[in-house]
C-alpha cells in the first residue's frame, strides 16, 4: 500500500491537492526534458548575454508547458494524450512558403484540428 500525505496552507479538495502535485511533478520532467533537447545541461555560451537569452528561453518553454498541461487537464485530454504525444501529433502540421508566393499549409486532419479548437487556436489554413 502506497501513502501520500500533502500539506498545505490554502482550502482545497483532496483531488485539487493531487492535481497541483502532479502538475509540479511535469514541470521537473519538463525541465529535464529541455536540459537534453535544446542542450539545457551545458550552460556554455560566449556572453552573459546570451546565457540570460538561453535560460529565458527555457523559463518561457516552462510556462508553455505549464499551460499545455493545464489545459489538457481541463479539457480531459489526457484521457487521449500524453503531453509527448499530442505535441508529437501537432508536429505534424506543416506550412511552408515559397518566395512571391502564398504560405501553404498541408491539410489538418481532424484529429489535429479538434485539438487547436480545445485549446481555442484557430486551425491554420492555406492563405
Amino acid at each position: 500500500m502506497r501513502l501520500l500525505a500533502l500539506l498545505t496552507n490554502e482550502c482545497m479538495t483532496s483531488t485539487q491537492a493531487l492535481a497541483i502535485y502532479r502538475s509540479k511533478d511535469l514541470i521537473e520532467r519538463s525541465f529535464g526534458s529541455i536540459k537534453e533537447r535544446i542542450n539545457g545541461r551545458r550552460l556554455s555560451v560566449s556572453s552573459k548575454k546570451s546565457l540570460n537569452g538561453k535560460l529565458f528561453v527555457q523559463f518561457v518553454t516552462l510556462i508553455l508547458i505549464s499551460a499545455v498541461n493545464r489545459t489538457m487537464y481541463d479539457k480531459l485530454l489526457y484521457q487521449k494524450y500524453t503531453v509527448q504525444q499530442l505535441l508529437d501529433c501537432l508536429d505534424e502540421v506543416e506550412q511552408f512558403s515559397v518566395d512571391g508566393h502564398r504560405l501553404k499549409v498541408r491539410e489538418i486532419q481532424t484529429d489535429k484540428a479538434e485539438i487547436y479548437d480545445q485549446f481555442g487556436l484557430p486551425v491554420p489554413i492555406s492563405l
